[in-house]
């Protein structure tokens, strides 16, 4: 049931980044989704830090925290209609791909045999999914630690969110200066490097005042890897199908994001948290190197 209420979000995540491009030309698109980033997670920190503050005080059982829940789904589904009156409401883009004449198939026949050919956007693809198996399988993980090892409550899983997300919102507008600089190419190693330490870092915290510490310094460079992974893809998506090509980039990362948490599960199971967070940060550390070797071949080629 999860994975239906979450398909309309994955529709929208894929033909937004499509309505994004057309909205934005080439020039403009870094500043745009540097300020998008700073604003959503700004305001995403501090929705984290008041729900988590609400659910750890004003509950008396957890019955009303069950409704308190309730209340914020609620809350969600009006803030979402609002949200789509003010998509309803950009005007002035370039008009999408025309209308295709082929049958659906044969358009993705062909996207499929664009893709194989086209060997920057499937290095991009193959690197990118390899990190983020790395990546998303110790995100069950971080939270075992934090509530089954730390014993962390909702208001310190909220001052967590909120530390990382402070620590992002600084940084964003540095890195889009360092994406413009020096290439998306380059910032994308710097924040993949980053999320490699982010394990290492969890699991030597001894207490939760230390993980507050841990998380403001992943933060640091998590936003170096969100802009510069987006500006990556669409430095070589086909723009033939664009939006078909970038559906199906989403959809191939989504396949690991419904995996890997169940492998970075399984592996604690077999063995340790601690392990399990050690062998994460080391497969990060390896997914941060192939971004460096797409990095060497695309300086050589230049």
């Amino acid at each position: 049931m999860i994975a239906l209420l979450n398909w309309p979000f994955s529709v929208f995540h894929i033909s937004w980044q499509s309505f994004f491009t057309d909205v934005f030309p080439p020039a403009k698109r870094n500043m745009a989704y540097t300020g998008r980033s700073k604003a959503a997670t700004f305001l995403g920190t501090v929705t984290t830090l008041i729900a988590g503050l609400m659910l750890s005080w004003f509950p008396g059982s957890d019955q009303e925290r069950v409704v308190f829940y309730q209340s914020f789904f609620i809350l969600a589904f009006f803030l979402t209609l609002l949200q789509i009156f003010f998509l309803y409401r950009v005007k002035g883009y370039p008009v999408p791909e025309a209308v295709q004449t082929e049958t659906p198939l044969a358009v993705l026949k062909d996207c499929g045999r664009s893709i194989v050919s086209d060997k920057p956007f499937l290095q991009f693809m193959m690197v990118a999914f390899f990190f983020h198996v790395t990546w998303q399988m110790a995100w069950p993980l971080f939270f075992i630690f934090q509530v089954d090892y730390l014993h962390a409550d909702e208001a310190w899983l909220s001052f967590i969110t909120v530390a990382n997300g402070i620590a992002g919102v600084v940084t964003y507008g540095f890195w889009g200066r360092m994406s413009e600089k020096k290439g998306s190419k380059w910032v994308v190693i710097i924040g993949a490097a980053g999320l490699a330490f982010s394990p290492i870092l969890t699991i030597l915290s001894p207490n939760l005042p230390v993980l507050l510490l841990a998380n403001i310094a992943s933060g640091l460079t998590f936003g170096a890897f969100q802009l510069a992974l987006f500006d990556n893809m669409l430095e070589v998506v086909p723009q033939k199908n664009r939006t078909l090509n970038i559906a199906i980039y989403t959809t191939f990362i989504n396949i690991s994001g419904f995996l890997s948490p169940m492998i970075g599960v399984a592996i604690y199971k077999a063995t340790s948290i601690y392990a399990a967070m050690i062998l994460a940060g080391i497969l990060r550390f390896i997914g941060t190197g192939l971004f460096y070797i797409r990095y060497r071949k695309a300086m050589s080629a230049e």
